[in-house]
C-alpha cells in the first residue's frame, strides 16, 4: 500500500525506501530472489536521486541477502542459487 501510494505521488526517495523494507522483510524470510528485485529496484531510484546515505543501507542490505545465498566474494561471476542474477553498481558517492 505505501509502495503504491509512492509510486502514485513519484516521490522516488519514499519509493526507494520502501522497496528497501520490503527488500530487507523478504530476505529475512529467506525469499532471497524476491529481496533482491525490490533491493536493486530501491538502489536505483537511491542513486537517481543521489541519497548516499539509504545507497549504504541498500548495499548492506544487498551483501547480507548475498551472504544467506552462499555468495564469499564481493564480485560474482554467477550468483548462487537461489539468487537472481545482478551487477554489483559501480556508481559512487
Amino acid at each position: 500500500m505505501g509502495l503504491a501510494a509512492a509510486k502514485h505521488l513519484d516521490a522516488r526517495t519514499t519509493r526507494a525506501l520502501a522497496l528497501w523494507l520490503l527488500g530487507r522483510a523478504h530476505a529475512q524470510a529467506g525469499q532471497h530472489g524476491e529481496a533482491l528485485d525490490h533491493l536493486q529496484q530501491a538502489l536505483a531510484l537511491a542513486e537517481h536521486t543521489q541519497d548516499c546515505h539509504l545507497q549504504g543501507d541498500i548495499h548492506n542490505s544487498l551483501s547480507w541477502n548475498w551472504e544467506q545465498c552462499g555468495a564469499t566474494s564481493r564480485r560474482w561471476s554467477t550468483p548462487p542459487t537461489p539468487c537472481a542474477s545482478t551487477k554489483p553498481s559501480t556508481t559512487r558517492c
